[in-house]
C-alpha cells in the first residue's frame, strides 16, 4: 500500500525537478516512518489521513508554479505567447493603488506583532514559590506564547507568499524567464517550506496549535474559577512611599529609576528638600535611596513574587501607581537615567542638564522647559512623546507605536522616529534634522523661520503625507511611497542648496526656490 501511494505519488510529481520532487518525496516518506513507529498506526490508516496522490500533486505543483494539465514548460510558452496590454496595464495599476501600501503594511504588522511579543515577554512576572496558582499561570501564558508565536510565523508566511504571488504574477505577464527558479528561491524564505521537508517538525506545529488551545481554555477556566484566591483579576493595593533629603544650594545630583509598574514624574519644586513620594502596588517592593557618597538618588521596585501578566490585567484593573521625584530649584541634575517597563514619564522646568535617558516598554513621555541640555534620548515601544520648550545639542525620540509631537525645539541634531504614527514639529529651529515613519504622515511648520541656518533635513514615510510649510534648511530630501508631498516657504528670498522630492503613488506640490 505504501509503494502504491509513493509511486503513483512520484508518477504525478514527474514535472518537478528532481531536486524537488525528491524533497516532496522524502517528506512523505518520513510521515510513514514517524506514523508507524511513534504513533503505530499501520500504512492503511496513514494514508487514509493523507490526500489522494492526484490532489496532493496537483496542490504541489500549482504551488512551486507548474501546469500539470500542460506538459510544455512555461518558458516554452513564453516565446509564442504575445503580450496581453490589458493585463499589463491593470498589474501597473494594481502596483500603484494597492501594491505600493499594502506590502509597507504588511511588513508592518509582522514588525508591530513581533514587537508585541517581546512587550509580552518582558511584562511576565516570574514566581519565586511554586504553587498551584502559580503553575496554572504558566500553562496560560505558555499557551499565549505559543499562539503568538504561530501568528508570527503564519503573518510572515502571509507576507512572503504575497510576495511570491506578486513575483510570479509578474512574470507571467511581462513573460520573463527563470520563473521556476525564481520562485523556488523565494519559497526558501517561507518557514511552512522549511517545516514541508521535515514532516516531525510540521507534526509538532500542529501539535502546537492544539496544545495552545488547551493550556488557554484550561488555564483561563481554572484562573477564573479560583478568582477568589488569585489576585491578578483583581484591583491591586496601592502601598504609599516618602521619602526626602536635606540638600545645599548648588548641589549636583544624578537621578537613577528602575520601576515596573509606575508612572514616574520628575517635577521642580520650591521646597528645600529632595522628595521622592507617591502609591505604588503594594505587592511591588519599592526602594529609594539617597547616596550621599555620589549624590545619587536611586529609585527601583520589584516585580510581584507570583506570576503575574502585569502589563495586561493591571494596565485595565489597577489604580495608577505614580512616583513624583521633586528637585528643589536651586540644585542640579546632572542626568536621569529610567527604565520604565509600564508607566508614563514627565519632566519638566528643568535646565544645565548633561543627558536624559529614558527607556520604556508601554508608556507615553512628555518633556517640557529642558534648557541648556547635551543630550535627550527616548525611547519607547508603545506610547506618544510630545516635547515642548526644549533646547538640546542632540534629541533623539523615538516610538514603535505613536505619535510623535514636537513644539519650539532647538537643536543641532534632531532624530525622530516612530513606526505606526504621525510626527508634527512646529515653531523650531534645527540644524540637521532626520524624520521617518513607516505608516504616518510628516507635518513640519515654522522651521528656522527666523535664523534659516538649517542644514540637512532627511523625511520619509512609507504610507502618509509628507507636508512642510516655511521650512528654511538648506538640503531637504522629502520621500513617500503612498502619500503626497508639499512644500511652501514665504519667504521666497531663501534659496534651497539641494531639494530632492519623490513619491511612488500621490501628488507633487512643491513651490519652493532653489539655486
Amino acid at each position: 500500500m505504501k509503494k502504491q501511494f509513493i509511486e503513483t505519488l512520484k508518477s504525478y510529481l514527474s514535472p518537478l525537478e528532481e531536486q524537488e520532487r525528491q524533497e516532496i518525496m522524502a517528506f512523505y516518506e518520513e510521515r510513514f516512518f514517524t506514523g508507524a513507529m511513534y504513533e503505530g498506526k499501520t500504512e492503511q490508516e496513514i494514508i487514509d489521513e493523507l490526500e489522494n496522490p492526484k490532489d496532493i500533486a496537483r496542490n504541489v505543483l500549482k504551488e512551486y508554479g507548474y501546469r500539470p494539465q500542460n506538459k510544455v514548460s512555461s518558458e516554452a510558452q513564453d516565446d509564442t505567447v504575445h503580450f496581453n496590454f490589458f493585463k499589463i496595464f491593470w498589474i501597473l495599476v494594481f502596483d500603484l493603488l494597492i501594491v505600493t501600501w499594502l506590502v509597507p503594511l504588511l511588513f508592518s504588522v509582522v514588525i508591530s506583532v513581533g514587537s508585541g511579543l517581546i512587550g509580552f515577554l518582558l511584562n511576565l512576572n516570574y514566581p519565586t514559590t511554586m504553587d498551584i496558582n502559580a503553575f496554572l499561570f504558566i500553562g496560560f501564558s505558555l499557551g499565549v506564547l505559543f499562539l503568538w508565536i504561530l501568528l508570527i510565523t503564519w503573518l510572515y508566511d502571509v507576507f512572503v507568499g504575497f510576495i511570491i504571488w506578486l513575483v510570479r504574477w509578474h512574470m507571467d505577464v511581462f513573460k520573463i524567464q527563470g520563473k521556476k527558479k525564481v520562485l523556488r528561491f523565494l519559497k526558501q524564505f517561507q518557514i511552512h517550506y522549511h517545516l514541508k521537508k521535515h514532516s516531525t517538525l510540521y507534526q509538532w506545529k500542529q501539535n502546537l496549535k492544539m496544545i495552545s488551545a488547551i493550556l488557554i481554555i484550561i488555564g483561563g477556566i481554572a484562573l477564573l474559577l479560583r478568582q477568589g484566591q488569585l489576585e491578578v483579576f483583581a484591583t491591586k493595593e496601592l502601598a504609599s512611599y516618602q521619602e526626602s533629603i536635606e540638600t545645599e544650594e548648588g548641589d549636583l545630583w544624578t537621578l537613577e529609576v528602575s520601576v515596573f509598574e509606575s508612572d514616574v514624574n520628575i517635577i521642580r519644586t520650591d521646597e528645600p528638600n529632595i522628595t521622592v513620594s507617591g502609591e505604588v502596588i503594594e505587592d511591588y517592593e519599592t526602594m529609594i535611596v539617597f547616596d550621599t557618597e555620589t549624590n545619587t538618588i536611586k529609585i527601583e521596585n520589584d516585580r510581584d513574587a507570583r506570576f503575574v501578566i502585569s502589563g495586561f490585567w493591571q494596565l485595565i484593573f489597577s489604580e495608577d501607581s505614580v512616583l513624583d521625584v521633586y528637585i528643589p530649584r536651586d540644585i542640579h541634575l546632572d542626568s536621569v537615567d529610567i527604565i520604565a517597563h509600564n508607566g508614563a514619564v514627565s519632566i519638566n522646568d528643568f535646565e544645565t542638564l548633561q543627558s536624559i535617558d529614558i527607556t520604556s516598554t508601554n508608556g507615553a513621555f512628555s518633556f517640557t522647559n529642558i534648557t541648556g541640555i547635551e543630550r535627550l534620548e527616548a525611547r519607547t515601544t508603545n506610547g506618544r512623546i510630545t516635547a515642548n520648550h526644549i533646547q538640546a545639542d542632540t534629541m533623539i525620540l523615538e516610538t514603535t507605536n505613536g505619535t510623535i509631537t514636537v513644539e519650539t525645539i532647538v537643536s543641532d541634531d534632531l532624530r525622530l522616529v516612530t513606526t505606526n504614527g504621525n510626527i508634527t514639529m512646529r515653531q523650531s529651529d534645527v540644524i540637521d534634522a532626520h524624520i521617518s515613519s513607516s505608516n504616518g504622515r510628516i507635518n513640519l511648520t515654522d522651521i528656522n523661520e527666523t535664523t534659516q541656518h538649517g542644514q540637512n533635513l532627511y523625511a520619509k514615510t512609507t504610507n502618509g503625507d509628507i507636508e512642510l510649510t516655511n521650512v528654511y534648511i538648506k538640503r531637504v530630501e522629502i520621500r513617500t511611497t503612498n502619500g503626497n508631498l508639499g512644500y511652501h516657504n514665504t519667504d521666497r528670498s531663501f534659496y534651497l542648496d539641494r531639494l530632492i522630492h519623490q513619491t511612488t503613488n500621490g501628488s507633487k506640490n512643491i513651490d519652493v526656490p532653489k539655486n
